[in-house]
């Protein structure tokens, strides 16, 4: 076996290589095995190299079969689906391929439908700017749920915000960091105290 692709890469080039073989062949059943085939590669935690991504854009029509999660992003179910898995070479092989910084809060990275507290509110995130390495969270006065992945991945729901933001906030890595320098400095003060 070629050991100079991942595991991960392995699975897809199989998946791509040997695809309709046994059925008639539609682009539909292609894209959502890959999709599919993506999904497990990350669920199982097989290894990836750090250009993966880039290989799959190249040479697997990533853009026909990786979704579309808003105007500004795609392929965010997968680093949705890497960062709640914990799959550390999996969101970094995407922050690569997007040129992405990644955020933190409280230690942990955030995705599309993170939520965490911003300005006195929750506010979830909404897209990423990778050009900007900026992301956009918004606060919302109403709530509603969403699946945390597609449908027949995983049947986890999460609360998210519903309809119109309240308020947009374009958000650096280092604003973050900043938030949580002073958010520990704050409980440190605090245990002083008591």
């Amino acid at each position: 076996m070629d050991t100079g692709i991942s595991p991960a890469l392995r699975l897809l080039t199989l998946l791509w290589h040997e695809k309709c073989v046994a059925v008639d062949h539609t682009w539909e059943r292609v894209y959502d095995t890959m999709r599919r085939g993506l999904h497990l590669a990350i669920s199982a935690g097989l290894s990836f190299h750090e250009d993966d991504f880039t290989h799959l854009a190249a040479v697997f029509k990533w853009g026909h079969w990786c979704g579309m999660d808003n105007d500004r992003n795609y392929g965010e179910q997968f680093y949705t689906a890497a960062v709640v898995a914990g799959h550390l070479q999996a969101c970094r092989a995407m922050e690569k391929y997007y040129g992405r910084t990644p955020f933190y809060v409280h230690g942990k990275r955030l995705r599309l439908g993170s939520a965490f507290a911003w300005d006195g509110t929750t506010v979830y995130v909404t897209s990423f700017d990778d050009e900007q390495h900026t992301l956009i969270a918004c606060a919302y006065d109403k709530l509603g749920w969403s699946s945390v992945l597609p449908y027949g991945i995983s049947h986890e729901r999460e609360q998210r915000g519903d309809g119109k933001p309240r308020k947009r906030y374009t958000i650096t890595a280092t604003m973050l960091t900043m938030l949580s320098r002073l958010q520990r400095q704050a409980a440190g003060a605090k245990e002083k105290e008591a």
